[in-house]
């Protein structure tokens, strides 16, 4: 098991929606069962936070890994995280087999001056959206416009203005010179040598500090690690000898599971196998993950018939009943893509434009010469709620059990009066 320590801010549903940052997560959770949490005023958690201190910090660290596991795990931690995941490992020896840092510090005096670093806090405070936009030019130059924008966003959305601030503040005053030379976990410190937010001395000075710490320094200027190349993941498998090889999938039985047995679902991802009790949405996303790519109908899902590559409805005739709750759909992801625009959630808009792209289809498919009405079952809009409900709910159990896998399920399927299944890359699944 990884469990990845935490980020200055971050949200569990938004951060997928960078491709980038997606393809991270998906080759670590490939090969470990991927932890990964928001901590306490960002993203998905209590956004109500009145203490910052890396104590804290320690306490939610501590947390996560006592509920996710009864062993140790291997721990990484980047940039905010890196000194986070240092003084955990230097505090609980058992819980920690193995440590990565990448971009980290042993302490943030060591960032930048202070009169530079309280400028960078003070623009945040005062104006968060100008302020993300000088973080992304720090952390990420040269990563593409449309991916700035992207990251901007998503940091704006992930905490708001007096939050991040006060994160910031804590990362710049964190101090673990004194507690690294207690790790005992082996240790690997990744460094980029341009890093621009975290200078390269700093990392040098926090490997220098952790008994038989090996360091690797690489080319590049990001100061995230998912972005130029894949050569920060490349050293960490080597560090944990895994297997990263084109092949060692080929060679796997199977790369994910899920069985029912009874009123219980079995559920294999990333080695690690948990049960979930019994519901219909867990069945909905068997038969998807059977057809990879195959839009499958809400009413076959919701009447339970056997699978097809089916259109909306096989009905020749659209009433004037169906043809309104068509209009009022349309005009209802109309709405919701505007709030998604807003947000900047991309995801939400992606699954919400293919949606409106098969309903337009059906709708012209159900229109005959010179578009007369054709009649449509009323029931297609009640089984695309049902559906998409009970969806919800299962990805939401396996999320509980499963984390990663129940993020890429979430990114994965399309829901709608067609749902589809759609991973980024192949995954075998035994069902």
């Amino acid at each position: 098991m990884m469990v990845l320590g935490p980020s200055h801010v971050s949200d569990l549903e938004r951060d997928v929606e960078e491709p980038a940052l997606r393809a991270f997560y998906d080759r670590l959770a490939a090969r470990f069962t991927l932890v990964r949490y928001d901590h306490s005023g960002v993203g998905l958690s209590d956004r109500a936070r009145q203490e910052f201190s890396l104590e804290r910090e320690l306490v939610e660290l501590a947390a996560v890994v006592e509920r996710v596991a009864d062993g140790p795990v291997v721990l990484m931690g980047g940039s905010f995280g890196a000194p986070v995941a240092a003084a955990f490992a230097a505090r609980y020896p058992d819980r920690v087999s193995q440590l990565i840092l990448y971009g980290g510090f042993a302490a943030g005096s060591q960032l930048a001056p202070p009169e530079v670093k309280r400028a960078i806090v003070d623009l945040v405070r005062a104006h968060w959206r100008l302020g993300a936009q000088t973080l992304t030019t720090l952390i990420a130059p040269n990563i593409g416009e449309e991916a700035a924008q992207r990251l901007t966003r998503r940091q704006c959305a992930a905490a708001d203005a007096a939050m991040a601030a006060e994160l910031l503040s804590l990362m710049y005053e964190m101090d673990v010179r004194e507690v690294a030379p207690l790790v005992r976990a082996p240790t690997l410190v990744i460094h980029r040598r341009q890093d621009r937010a975290v200078p390269l001395d700093a990392g040098r000075d926090l490997a220098a500090r952790i008994p038989g710490a090996m360091m690797v320094t690489l080319e590049g200027r990001v100061h995230l690690p998912w972005f130029e190349d894949g050569s920060v993941l490349d050293a960490a498998l080597e560090f944990l000898n895994v297997d990263d090889g084109a092949d060692s999938l080929e060679k796997a039985d199977v790369d994910a599971e899920l069985i029912r047995n009874g009123d219980v679902w079995s559920i294999g991802w990333g080695g690690s196998r948990q049960h979930v009790k019994h519901a219909k949405g867990l069945a909905d996303i068997a038969t998807l993950v059977q057809n990879p790519g195959t839009g499958i109908a809400a009413l076959t899902l919701v009447d339970g018939l056997p699978h097809a590559a089916s259109g909306v409805s096989n009905q020749p005739l659209l009433d004037e009943q169906a043809r309104r709750e068509f209009r009022r759909r349309v005009r209802d992801i109309d709405a919701e893509l505007g709030e998604a625009e807003a947000h900047g959630d991309l995801s939400r808009q992606g699954k919400l434009s293919e949606e409106r792209q098969a309903l337009l289809a059906e709708l012209s498919a159900a229109a005959g010469l010179g578009m007369r009405s054709r009649t449509f079952p009323s029931d297609a809009e009640r089984a695309r709620k049902a559906v998409t409900a009970r969806l919800r709910d299962a990805i939401s159990r396996v999320r509980s059990v499963h984390p990663s896998l129940g993020e890429h399920l979430d990114g994965a399927i399309v829901t709608g009066l067609t749902c589809v299944y759609k991973p980024t890359l192949p995954i075998r699944w035994r069902t």
